[in-house]
């Protein structure tokens, strides 16, 4: 193995604006293909997606890059860097099919003790990916339960969140659009 792609991940946009980990898990990265004498052929990031699908805008440039040819392996920080399973098993099967291996720094090398390994660590970050939700789910439940809204994704247009994201304070940019509409709709009887 000489050819190497560094790969990283956070799942939150607010875990990539604050830097959870992305510098540190390059970091390492970096230093283990030194220690290898590896050559980096690129180094990708994907901050703010989730391992629950493959479709994410930094993996997709590591499939592209392997596809290519020339990559001798894809390197991460922990293997549920890459997914919860299936997906680090789609992603061996497909990079094998071209001479390139998926390693990670916490991975138990190679041989069909490591591809067991592999797939109870797979399980474990699906598992993990479940209760997650799981916990999500009740703590949403239970803002909504005290009258407070969910506090993800945008806010509807017109509004903006308060500081602590239980509520809705009017956007004054925003809602004068809104007011237009609703008075072209209930004044002038126009449609949307």
């Amino acid at each position: 193995m000489s050819r190497v792609i560094l790969y990283t991940r956070v799942s939150t946009d607010e875990q990539a604006e604050r830097g959870y980990s992305l510098p540190e898990q390059m970091r390492e990265l970096r230093e283990h293909a030194k220690r290898e004498g590896w050559e980096v052929v690129e180094e990708v990031v994907d901050a703010g997606y989730s391992r629950s699908s493959l479709n994410r805008p930094g993996m997709n440039r590591v499939r592209e890059l392997v596809a290519a040819g020339d990559v001798d392996a894809v390197l991460a920080w922990k293997r549920d860097r890459y997914g919860a399973a299936p997906w680090p098993g789609v992603l061996e099967v497909e990079f094998a099919a071209v001479g390139c291996a998926l390693r990670s720094l916490d991975d138990s090398g190679e041989g069909e003790d490591a591809e067991f390994m592999g797939g109870i660590k797979d399980l474990i970050a699906k598992r993990e990916l479940r209760v997650m939700s799981q916990r999500a789910g009740m703590g949403k439940r239970s803002k909504a339960r005290e009258g407070k809204i969910v506090g993800s994704g945008p806010a509807l247009f017109g509004f903006r969140y308060n500081a602590d994201r239980t509520g809705y304070v009017v956007d004054e940019e925003t809602m004068p659009i809104v007011r237009r509409i609703f008075r072209a709709i209930g004044a002038e009887g126009s449609s949307m």
